[in-house]
């Protein structure tokens, strides 16, 4: 597609945020810190920069909102994660470093 330039970054929601980080820490990968987008979009994050782009894994607090949401149209990641009060982390921009 002529139209598209690049990507971003890859956002990916998945059940279990710190076995992800763990596994992609184990490959040689450096994560940021796990953050917190912000206390109302109800979701905790750790990302990783892959070439050019990051990747940021995403999971939901499990008393916010959008989780009883997803929860109730039993999609299929809709579990949330555990993860500390929205109100006690903040994003900050993703880790420079990657896997040689």
């Amino acid at each position: 597609m002529k139209h598209i330039l690049g990507i971003d970054h890859l956002g990916w929601l998945v059940r279990d945020l710190e076995a992800v980080a763990t596994s992609f820490t184990r490959l040689g990968f450096t994560l940021s810190p796990r953050q917190t987008h912000s206390p109302n979009m109800g979701s905790a994050n750790h990302t990783f920069v892959l070439v050019d782009t990051y990747v940021e894994p995403d999971c939901l607090h499990p008393h916010h909102p959008i989780q009883r949401a997803v929860a109730a149209a039993r999609l299929p990641s809709a579990r949330a994660c555990t993860s500390p009060s929205p109100a006690q982390t903040t994003r900050q921009p993703p880790s420079t470093s990657s896997a040689p």
